[in-house]
């Protein structure tokens, strides 16, 4: 900077939000860039598909997953890396090698994988229009078989779990995490900017490894770690930036078109409880003696929630709206539940509880149990001054995530 004046970039595509916000260069360096690690700050970078990714940057309930399955199982395979991000890399070191696996049997992708990525049932005569969206996509996509094979493992694991051996779910999460490591190396390989060659294919890839992401945030059988309940809300958030790099292109898709319009027919009733219960905390924070910056910070997350009850009619049926709000939520917010800020966390289960009424699918049974579980448990430690504010939302998250 020259005669105190500040230099802004305009260009920080690919930087974590805080430098984005800030217009400033990101170093990108997963897990924190340079900025973030200076000014002591929560980085998203490594949610955003960094190409220096290694197991040690990964959620420790990820690979302790995995352990705990090989243990059970006796397996002696190599424990494998987990991928996290909606656009996630992969960098295998030496002692990981990236997995050969065959995706051939899994051409085409399957009914309940086109079901899983479009969240609702299509018609025989709707599901002509993913191979017409993809007829355009010229640019190599060879990661999408490895995409589909993920969702097949994962699903087939998840609806034939009572009828398989502990080895035998061991091997297909192993299979699962491979499709997924090597569908994000031939990801980067491949694809560099979004453009009309590619939109769809990169669509398809980031909603699988969000598919990702919900079944193994829902399989935490004892919730997630107090250090790990930010990860959802940091790949829903990266979710969220990739598709509006993605808006214009889904602006005039055909298929989501077909899927926006079975959504508007739904008319869910309106939750007048949950419209009350935000309402509420809007008050209790107004109330509050925290710090001005503190109660700014949490009046906006809420006034975002209205918001995004009224867009999701308070019921989340669509990719979009589940992206939502965690995307339109500040980072300052995002540290707010870092430091365990007790507003923070009760909004963030209110989240949670309205995230519950989604459609039952497969990845999503128990998954937003378990995001709130840690959050829930902070605020239990404060003391009984939040029992009334969460009153409204724990009978929503149910006894799997009750205090």
């Amino acid at each position: 900077m020259a005669g105190g004046s500040r230099t802004f970039h305009h260009k920080s595509r690919n930087g974590c939000g805080r430098c984005k916000k800030r217009r400033v260069r990101c170093n990108l360096q997963a897990p924190s860039c340079s900025n973030c690690t200076r000014r002591g700050e929560l980085c998203d970078y490594r949610f955003l598909g960094s190409d220096s990714i290694s197991p040690s940057n990964l959620s420790s309930s990820h690979a302790a997953y995995v352990r705990r399955r090989s243990r059970k199982s006796g397996s002696s395979s190599p424990e494998a890396p987990l991928v996290v991000g909606p656009m996630p890399s992969f960098t295998a070191p030496a002692s990981h090698p990236l997995p050969d696996v065959d995706a051939a049997p899994i051409r085409a992708a399957s009914r309940p994988v086109v079901d899983s990525m479009a969240l609702c049932l299509l018609r025989d005569d709707e599901r002509h229009l993913i191979s017409e969206e993809l007829v355009d996509q010229t640019d190599a996509s060879d990661f999408l078989e490895h995409n589909m094979a993920m969702i097949s493992t994962l699903h087939s694991s998840s609806t034939s779990s009572l009828l398989k051996k502990d080895s035998d779910k061991a091997r297909s999460d192993l299979s699962a995490y491979q499709h997924q490591i090597a569908a994000s190396s031939r990801f980067r390989s491949s694809v560099g900017a979004i453009s009309d060659r590619n939109w769809f294919t990169v669509l398809v890839f980031a909603i699988s490894v969000l598919i990702f992401h919900f079944d193994i945030h829902r399989r935490a059988k004892r919730g997630l770690a107090d250090d790990e309940f930010l990860e959802p809300i940091l790949a829903l958030r990266g979710a969220a930036m990739l598709g509006m790099e993605l808006g214009p292109w889904l602006m005039k898709s055909r298929l989501l078109a077909v899927i926006r319009r079975r959504v508007a027919a739904e008319n869910p009733p309106w939750d007048h409880l949950a419209e009350q219960a935000v309402t509420n905390l809007q008050m209790m924070n107004e109330a509050r003696t925290a710090l001005g910056s503190t109660r700014e910070v949490c009046k906006d997350a809420l006034e975002k929630m209205q918001f995004w009850l009224r867009l999701t009619s308070c019921r989340p049926r669509t990719w979009l709206h589940f992206v939502w709000w965690p995307g339109a939520i500040d980072q300052e917010y995002l540290h707010l539940l870092e430091t365990r800020d007790p507003m923070a966390l009760v909004i963030l289960v209110h989240w949670c509880a309205v995230m519950k009424a989604s459609p039952r699918k497969w990845f999503m049974e128990g998954w937003a149990e378990n995001v709130a579980r840690p959050a829930i448990a902070q605020i239990a430690q404060i003391g009984p001054e939040w029992d009334g504010a969460m009153q409204w939302a724990l009978s929503r998250i149910g006894a799997g995530g009750s205090r």
